[in-house]
């Protein structure tokens, strides 16, 4: 998952952050900004399959942030998944690990 990553918190703060992987419980992003753990935000990411693509909406809620050499990684775990995306989700994990 090599792509741009839109995070949004705190209604209209918009952080640029890089997708690292994703699952069916959640994503890992990496960007030059902190998040304190437990901040809510609005996720937006796009996901390619060879049949299919979807950009993904949804909610998360900030579980860890963890300080790099050129950053920060942050884990959030998804809260309010659609279940059309989740199955997204799903066809991705498993394209990807083919």
């Amino acid at each position: 998952m090599d792509q741009m990553v839109e995070l949004s918190y705190e209604k209209e703060e918009f952080v640029s952050a890089s997708g690292v992987n994703v699952s069916e419980l959640g994503v890992m992003c990496r960007t030059s900004r902190q998040l304190d753990e437990g901040t809510r935000v609005f996720l937006m990411f796009s996901l390619v399959c060879p049949d299919c693509e979807s950009t993904i909406q949804c909610e998360g809620i900030v579980i860890h942030c963890k300080k790099t050499d050129d950053g920060y990684n942050i884990g959030i775990e998804f809260s309010d998944l659609k279940p059309a995306d989740h199955e997204m989700i799903q066809l991705y994990t498993k394209f990807i690990k083919n």
